[in-house]
Formats: C-alpha cells, sequence, structure tokens
C-alpha cells in the first residue's frame, strides 16, 4: 500500500482538533505509527489488541516496585494512550472505523486505566510489605470502574430508553430543531458549560486527574522521583472520593436535566 508523507497523512486523519489538548499532544507521535501500521496488513482491532498487551507489560513492570521498572511502566502506558489513538487513525485512513471497532477501542481505554493498578498494588507491597496495600488497589480499581461506568449508563438511558423508543417522532423533527435540542440536552448534562460553578470546576479537575492522562502523568511523577507507591496511595484514597462525588454530580446535576429536556423535546 502506498502511503502518504506524515504532513498528508496528518490531513486525512486528523481533519479537526481534540478538545482535549493532552491527545492533541499524543497525535504528534501516533501519526508515526499510523504511517508504519499502514503498510502492514493488521487491521484497526489488531492495532487495539496491542494497545491491550502493553497496558498487560506496564502492570507487570509496575509489580517489579524498582525505581527503572516503575518509570518503564508509566512510559508503556503513556504508549498504550498512543496506540489508543492509533487504531482510530488507521481506520480512519482505511474506511473500516465499525461500530464494534469503537467499542472494542472504548474497552482498551478503560482496559489502560485499571490494569496497571493491579501490577503497582503488587509492587507497592514489594516495598511497603503492608497488607492494606491491596485495600488501596482494591479501592482504586473499583472507584474507577464504578464511576466511569456510572458515566456511560447516563449514555444508555439516554439511548436506550428515550430515543430508541420515540425513534419515529425523532424522525419527523427538522434536522435544526434536532441539533439544537440536542446541544441544549448536552449543555444542561455538563458536557457544553458556558458559565462553570465552583461546584462544576471542581468536578472538572477531578475529571482531569482521574481521566487516563491524568493518571499517567501522576504515576509518572512518582515514578520519577522514586516513589511509585505514592501513586497508589493518591488514587486509593481519592478514588472513593471521586465516586461519591461524580455520583452527586451525575445523578442530581446532569441525568435529570438531560432526560427532562429530552421528554419535553418528544412530546
Amino acid at each position: 500500500m502506498k502511503v502518504p508523507p506524515i504532513k498528508e497523512l496528518r490531513k486525512i486523519v486528523h481533519k479537526s482538533k481534540n478538545d482535549n489538548r493532552y491527545i492533541e499532544f499524543l497525535r504528534i507521535f501516533s501519526i508515526y505509527f499510523t504511517k508504519f501500521f499502514l503498510y502492514t496488513p493488521l487491521s484497526p482491532n489488531h492495532v487495539t489488541i496491542i494497545t491491550f498487551l502493553i497496558a498487560i507489560a506496564s502492570s507487570i513492570f509496575f509489580s517489579f516496585g524498582q525505581y527503572v521498572y516503575s518509570i518503564i511502566a508509566s512510559l508503556l502506558m503513556m504508549l498504550a494512550f498512543i496506540f489508543d489513538c492509533v487504531d482510530g487513525e488507521v481506520a480512519r485512513y482505511k474506511k473500516k472505523g465499525t461500530i464494534e471497532g469503537s467499542y472494542f477501542d472504548d474497552i482498551s481505554y478503560y482496559f489502560v486505566l485499571i490494569v496497571p493498578f493491579i501490577g503497582l498494588s503488587f509492587g507497592s507491597y514489594k516495598i511497603l510489605q503492608n497488607n492494606y496495600i491491596f485495600l488501596l488497589g482494591f479501592l482504586a480499581i473499583f472507584s474507577l470502574l464504578f464511576s466511569y461506568f456510572i458515566i456511560l449508563m447516563r449514555s444508555h438511558v439516554f439511548v436506550e430508553k428515550i430515543l430508541k423508543r420515540d425513534k419515529q417522532e425523532i424522525k419527523k423533527k427538522k434536522k435544526e430543531k434536532e441539533e439544537e435540542i440536542l446541544k441544549e440536552n448536552m449543555k444542561e448534562a455538563g458536557f457544553i458549560i458556558q458559565k462553570k460553578s465552583f461546584f462544576r470546576k471542581s468536578y472538572d479537575l477531578l475529571v482531569i486527574i482521574f481521566q487516563l492522562h491524568g493518571i499517567i502523568n501522576i504515576l509518572l511523577f512518582f515514578s520519577l522521583i522514586g516513589y511509585p507507591y505514592l501513586g497508589l496511595f493518591f488514587y486509593g484514597i481519592l478514588s472513593p472520593f471521586f465516586l461519591m462525588f461524580n455520583i452527586y454530580y451525575q445523578f442530581k446535576k446532569g441525568l435529570d436535566k438531560y432526560i427532562q429536556n429530552t421528554k419535553e423535546f418528544l412530546r
């Protein structure tokens, strides 16, 4: 397959800028991996599988509990995040994007987010020799999983319980009206904010810390200063608070208004 130069390839697979600046930064590097994979017969899903393997490798390196290995583990997490960009870029260039592929890609994102904490728990135990380390690991993993489960369920409720139920009515509405209502829904649900309250600003800060790029940076920081187990302490202690904060925000500030506006639209 003839692959265009990097500059032209960027225009093809990066048609629009990502709102996440960290992802924009990673795209600087991901495009080179993308070009490499375009020379191979590997599909986007194959690239996603490689992402899974890199995350497992990161967890294994964290489990050694040593300075150099912890840094390597953190860098592998970053590499996995880069590959999370690569599979989408390969799919866009080869025009092989599918719903199944997007679903598989989302799973890999949360896999990279969670799995390294397993290795980090074992590595921290080797350093501190304290069984409570595994409790912190459990709290971090459970809280992160459940927090993102809550967010994903909001989309599930919207799609399955509202849009699917009234899809015939939605088809009758003009496209301009649909876009207007959808934008209003997203604004009320917290996706689009014009004037942010202190509560919302606090929530946004927490989300950044608990997103994959935030976790990578914090774990890398603690690894570089020689205390990787502090990353486990950080997330093991703060994750339950993030979970409670997330439950309150999603059900009191986001989901109710999101569904209410949609119901008004469907009447």
